[in-house]
């Protein structure tokens, strides 16, 4: 196994983890820290209520209910919860992406487009003569 070297294994800093929604009631374990995360501040994040927050301060556990969108997005039904996504926006199509005014071609399918041949076993069998 290679060892860390000092970029990779470097501690942050100055670092803010902010208004985000980490929910899984199948697993208890869904944070695992190695190292200092002092550098690290947490705010305004919310957890399911059998999720052990990795820090003293910046987290809220709370049971929700959720709600699929249109788009197969699943949002807090509480409105009352602001961590998390905030806006939901149609899935990125080439008609709502991009530049305006480049041409929108469609691609040239490469793969599954050829045809099987067979060759039997042997030397250069795979060869063309």
């Amino acid at each position: 196994m290679r060892q860390a070297d000092a970029e990779r294994s470097a501690v942050p800093v100055n670092t803010v983890v902010r208004n985000n929604l980490f929910y899984n009631e199948k697993k208890a374990d869904l944070f695992t820290v190695y190292d200092d995360i002092s550098g690290i501040s947490f705010q305004g994040n919310v957890l399911s209520p059998n999720l052990a927050p990795i820090s003293k301060t910046g987290f809220t556990q709370a049971k929700l209910a959720f709600q699929e969108t249109p788009n197969g997005i699943l949002l807090p039904g509480d409105n009352s919860v602001k961590a998390g996504i905030t806006e939901v926006k149609p899935h990125a199509t080439p008609e709502n992406t991009g530049v305006r005014g480049y041409p929108r071609n469609d691609q040239e399918v490469r793969f599954q487009t050829g045809k099987t041949i067979a060759v039997a076993p042997g030397t250069n069998t795979c060869s063309r003569r």
